[in-house]
C-alpha cells in the first residue's frame, strides 16, 4: 500500500491541482508522511482530506488503544501483582491499570513534542527503532523456542547490545561525518552499523553467559499447568449482593389517601422483582460439569493447533516472498526499467492486496463479533422501547452468552487439577476457603432477596386493611361535596359566560370608534407631514442650485485665489524669513537641501527605485521634525521641487507625472502637512487654473517676467507640466484628501469662465492634458455626466468662438477617440520590479 501510494503521489506531481505544483514533495515532506494526503487532495479535493483525517484518527486511536492494554497489563499483572502487591484484588489491579494509563499518555505526548520540535521525521523513527530494539529479536526467539537459555542471558544481552549499537552510531556519525546532529545520525552508514551492531550483538554475548552461567533447563509445561487466573469470584459476588440490597431500600409504597395505592404499590413490587439479579454467575460456571469444560478445552487445542500450522506456513512464505525472492532478484538487475506489462502488474497486486487487507481489518472484526454485535442491539432496543424485563428473562434463560459467565467458564478450563494417589481430587487450602466464602455470599444473598420480599408483603397487607374502610366512607362524603360544588360552579360559570359576552362586546364597540378617531387624526397628521416635507425639499433644491451657482461663480473663484496669496505670504513671513535670519539653522538646512534636490530628477517609472528614494527623502525630513521651523521650511522646499519637476519634466513627458504623484502621496502618508499646507499654495500660485481662475494680469498667471517676458508657448507647456501632475496627483488611490472630485470642479469653472475673458486655447489645451491624464478616471468615477461636461467645450458658444483652435481640434479628436476606443489615451503606471 505505502509503494502504491508513492507511484500514484508521483505521477500526480505533474498535476496542476498537486499541492506542491510545479515542485516535487521534498524529502522533508515525504519524511513527515505528507504523501498519502496530497495524493488525497488532489484526486478528491477537501472531501479526500477529510477522509485522510478520519483513517489517520481511526489509527492512532486503534494503535494507541492497542498500547494503553498492553502497558496497563504489563503494570497491573507482570509489575504491581508480582512485585509489589501479590495479594492485589480485582479493584487494586484496575486501579493501576488506570494510573499506568494516564502516565504512559503523557509520556507519549512530552516524547511526540519533543520529536515534533527536534525536526525528527517518521523515517528517522522507524530506523532508529531498529537501533534500540533489534536486540530484542534473538533473545526473543531463543527463549520460546529454547529451553537451555538462561535468565542472565537473554536480559544482558539485549540491554548490553542496545547500548554498544547507540555508541557505535553516535561514533560512526562523528567519524564519517564530523559532527553529531539529527541530519548525520539519520545517514545511510551510520544507520546501517547501529541496526547491525544492535541486532547482531546477541550472537557474541549470549554465547558468553551461557558459558558462564550454565544452561537453564527451562521446562514448558508450565504454561499449562501453573499459570493461575486472578480470583473475581468475590468481586462477583459482592456487587450482586449490592444490588439486592439496593432494590430493597428502593422499594416506595405510595400512602397517599387515593384509590390507586394498592395497585401502584403490587406495581413497584414487581418493577423490583424485574431488578432482582439472575442466578449467580458463580453458581452457573460451577454447576457445569467437569467433562464438558475438559471436551471444551479438547476442542479449543486441536483449533488453537489448527491455526498454529496455518501461521507457521503463512509466516515461512511470507519471510521468503518478501525477504529473498522479491527484492533479490530486483536488487541483482537494478539497471532494469519497468515495462507497461511489469507495471501493469504491479499494480494490480497492489490493488488486489488492498482489498484483501480492506476485507480482513473491516469484515473480519464484524463477522467474528456479529453474535455479540446482536446481542447489545437486542438488549438496547429492549431499553429504550420500554422492554427491560425481556432483557432480564434473555438472560436468565441465556446466561452462557454473559461475558462474565463466560469469563468464569474459561478460568475452570485452565484451573489446574490435581490427583492423588486414590484418584479422588484434592482441594487445596486456598480453594476451600473461596468455596466457603461462596457459600457465605451465597447464603447472605438468599437471605436478604426472602427479606425483601416478606418486608414488601407485609407494608402492603398493613395498608389495605388500616386504609380500606376510611377510603370507602371518605369517598361517599367527598361524592356528596362534589355533586355539589359541581352545581354551583356550572351556575357561575353560566353567569360569568354571560358577563363575559356583555363585556367583549361593549369593549369591542369602544375599541372600533377609538380607531376611526386615530385613523382619521393620523390621515391629517400625514397630510400636514408630506405638505412640510414638500415645502422643505423644494427650498432646500433652491438652496443647492443657489450654492452649486456660487461655488463655480468667479466671486468664489476670486475669494480662493485671494486665499491663496494670503497663504502664500504666510509661508514667506513665518517659514522663510526666520530662517534666513537664523545662520545655523540656514547652515543645515542648505545641506539637507543639497541631498534632497538630485533625488527628484532620479525619479524613473520603477517602482523599486521610487521606494528607495522615497525612503531616503523620509530619512532626510524626519531629522529636522524636532525643529518646527526647520521642519516646515523643508517640506515648502519639497513641495516647490515637487511643482518645479513638473513644469521642467512633466510638460515634456507627461508619463513623468506618475511616479512624481506616486512619490508625492508617499511623502504625504509620512508628513500629512505636505499637500494641503504647502503643495496645494504652491501650485495654485504657479497655475491659476486649477481653481479655474483667469486674469489678464500675465503675473498673476503665473507667467515668468524676472528674466524676461515668458514666451506664450513656454508658458502653455509649464501649465500642461503641472495639470499633467496634478491630475494625476487626484486620480491615484491615496488616504491624503486629494480625489478626482477636484478634476471635476476644475473643468466645470472652466466650463462657467466668461468667455471674453478666457485664453482658449491655453484652457482647451489644459482640459486635453487632463484628459490624457485622468479622463479614464473620470468617466469611472461620473460616468456619461463626464461626456455632458466636455461636450460643453466643442457646442454652443465654444464652437463658435474657439474652433478654429488647435487645441479646440485637439480635445475633437480625443473625444473621437474616446468613443470610438472607449477610452482616452493614458500613460503607463509604475513598473513592479
Amino acid at each position: 500500500m505505502g509503494t502504491g501510494a508513492g507511484l500514484i503521489c508521483k505521477a500526480l506531481e505533474l498535476s496542476p491541482k498537486f499541492p506542491t505544483y510545479p515542485d516535487p514533495m521534498t524529502s522533508d515532506q515525504i519524511s513527515a508522511g505528507y504523501v498519502v494526503p496530497f495524493m488525497a487532495q488532489t484526486l478528491l479535493g477537501k472531501n479526500g482530506c477529510y477522509a485522510v483525517m478520519i483513517m489517520l484518527i481511526s489509527c492512532f486511536s486503534s494503535a494507541l488503544s492497542g498500547e494503553l492494554v498492553a502497558v496497563s497489563s504489563v503494570c497491573a499483572y507482570d509489575i504491581y501483582k508480582v512485585y509489589v502487591n501479590p495479594k492485589a484484588t480485582g479493584k487494586q489491579l484496575i486501579n493501576v491499570t488506570h494510573l499506568s494509563c494516564v502516565i504512559f499518555c503523557f509520556t507519549l505526548i512530552c516524547f511526540g513534542i519533543g520529536l515534533h520540535y527536534g525536526n525528527v521525521g517518521m523515517g528517522w523513527i522507524y530506523e532508529f527503532m531498529g537501533v534500540v530494539i533489534s536486540s530484542c529479536v534473538l533473545p526473543c526467539v531463543l527463549v520460546l523456542f529454547w529451553k537451555d537459555m538462561n535468565v542472565y542471558a537473554a536480559t544482558l544481552s539485549p540491554i548490553i547490545s542496545t547500548c554498544l549499537a547507540l555508541m557505535a552510531w553516535m561514533a560512526s556519525a562523528k567519524g564519517l561525518y564530523s559532527s553529531v546532529t539529527v541530519d548525520t545520525l539519520f545517514e545511510d552508514n551510520p544507520m546501517l552499523i547501529g541496526n547491525l551492531v544492535c541486532l547482531l550483538g546477541p550472537l557474541i554475548f549470549i554465547p558468553i553467559f551461557q558459558l558462564i552461567f550454565g544452561k537453564q533447563n527451562f521446562d514448558f509445561n508450565i504454561f499449562v499447568t501453573d499459570i493461575k487466573r486472578d480470583d473475581d469470584e468475590e468481586e462477583i459476588l459482592k456487587a450482586e449482593l449490592d444490588i439486592v440490597k439496593s432494590n430493597k431500600t428502593e422499594i416506595i409504597v405510595n400512602n397517599d389517601d387515593d384509590e390507586n395505592s394498592f395497585q401502584n404499590s403490587g406495581d413497584q413490587l414487581e418493577k423490583n422483582r424485574a431488578l432482582e439479579p439472575i442466578t449467580s454467575v458463580t453458581s452457573y460456571a460451577k454447576d457445569i460439569p467437569r467433562e464438558e469444560l475438559d471436551l471444551k478445552k479438547e476442542k479449543n487445542m486441536a483449533k488453537l493447533k489448527k491455526l498454529s500450522k496455518i501461521a507457521n506456513w503463512a509466516s515461512l512464505f511470507f519471510a521468503l516472498a518478501l525477504c529473498i525472492l522479491w527484492p533479490m532478484p530486483m536488487y541483482g538487475i537494478k539497471g532494469y526499467i519497468w515495462s507497461k506489462g511489469f507495471f501493469t502488474g504491479w499494480v494490480i497486486i497492489i490493488i488486489i492486496w488492498m482489498f484483501i487487507s480492506a476485507f480482513i481489518v473491516v469484515l473480519g472484526p464484524l463477522w467474528e463479533g456479529r453474535k455479540s454485535i446482536w446481542f447489545v442491539l437486542k438488549g438496547i432496543y429492549w431499553d429504550l422501547t420500554g422492554q427491560s424485563q425481556r432483557l432480564v428473562q434473555y438472560q436468565l434463560d441465556h446466561p452462557e452468552e454473559l461475558t462474565v459467565v463466560q469469563s468464569e467458564v474459561d478460568k475452570r478450563i485452565i484451573t489446574k487439577k490435581k490427583n492423588s494417589s486414590n484418584g479422588i481430587v484434592k482441594k487445596s487450602l486456598k480453594t476451600k476457603q473461596q468455596n466457603k466464602t461462596t457459600k457465605s455470599y451465597n447464603h447472605s444473598l438468599l437471605l436478604n432477596q426472602i427479606e425483601a420480599k416478606l418486608i414488601t408483603s407485609l407494608q402492603l397487607i398493613s395498608i389495605t386493611s388500616e386504609n380500606y374502610a376510611n377510603d370507602l366512607k371518605k369517598y361517599s362524603n367527598a361524592k356528596q361535596e362534589y355533586q355539589k360544588s359541581l352545581k354551583t360552579y356550572n351556575q357561575k360559570i353560566q353567569d360569568e359566560i354571560q358577563r363575559g359576552k356583555e363585556q367583549k362586546l361593549k369593549e369591542e364597540t369602544e375599541k372600533e370608534n377609538k380607531l376611526k378617531e386615530e385613523n382619521l387624526k393620523k390621515e391629517k397628521e400625514k397630510e400636514q407631514k408630506q405638505a412640510i416635507i414638500l415645502k422643505q425639499e423644494a427650498a432646500r433644491q433652491e438652496k443647492l442650485k443657489e450654492s452649486a451657482k456660487f461655488i463655480y461663480s468667479f466671486v468664489r473663484v476670486q475669494q480662493e485665489f485671494q486665499g491663496n496669496q494670503t497663504r502664500i505670504n504666510e509661508i514667506k513671513k513665518t517659514i522663510k524669513e526666520p530662517v534666513l535670519q537664523n545662520t545655523d539653522l540656514k547652515k543645515l538646512l542648505n545641506k539637507h537641501k543639497r541631498l534632497l534636490n538630485p533625488k527628484f530628477g532620479q525619479l524613473t517609472n520603477s517602482r523599486r527605485q521610487l521606494m528607495e528614494i522615497s525612503s531616503k527623502m523620509i530619512e532626510l525630513v524626519n531629522q529636522t521634525k524636532a525643529d518646527s521651523l526647520a521642519y516646515s521650511w523643508i517640506l515648502n522646499f519639497i513641495a516647490k521641487s515637487l511643482v518645479h519637476q513638473a513644469e521642467l519634466e512633466c510638460r515634456v513627458k507627461p508619463e513623468m507625472a506618475i511616479p512624481l504623484a506616486e512619490l508625492t502621496h508617499v511623502l504625504t502618508s509620512q508628513f500629512p502637512e505636505l499637500i494641503p499646507q504647502f503643495l496645494i499654495p504652491r501650485l495654485i500660485k504657479k497655475c491659476p487654473l486649477i481653481l479655474g481662475f483667469m486674469s489678464n494680469d500675465k503675473k498673476e498667471m503665473g507667467f515668468k517676467v524676472k528674466q524676461g517676458e515668458e514666451s506664450k508657448a513656454v508658458y502653455v507647456e509649464r501649465m500642461d507640466g503641472i495639470l499633467a501632475y496634478y491630475g494625476t496627483l487626484c486620480k491615484l488611490s491615496n488616504k491624503n484628501n486629494v480625489f478626482i472630485h477636484s478634476i471635476w470642479k476644475m473643468i466645470t469653472r472652466w466650463a462657467n469662465m466668461d468667455l471674453n475673458m478666457m485664453d482658449g486655447d491655453l484652457v482647451l489645451g489644459s482640459l486635453v492634458t487632463v484628459l490624457e491624464c485622468c479622463g479614464n478616471e473620470l468617466f469611472m468615477k461620473f460616468g456619461r455626466q463626464v461626456e455632458k461636461l466636455v461636450a460643453v467645450f466643442l457646442q454652443g458658444d465654444f464652437e463658435k468662438t474657439f474652433a478654429s483652435s488647435v487645441n479646440w481640434k485637439r480635445l475633437s479628436i480625443a473625444v473621437e477617440d474616446r468613443n470610438s476606443s472607449g477610452k482616452f489615451k493614458s500613460y503607463p503606471n509604475l513598473v513592479n520590479d
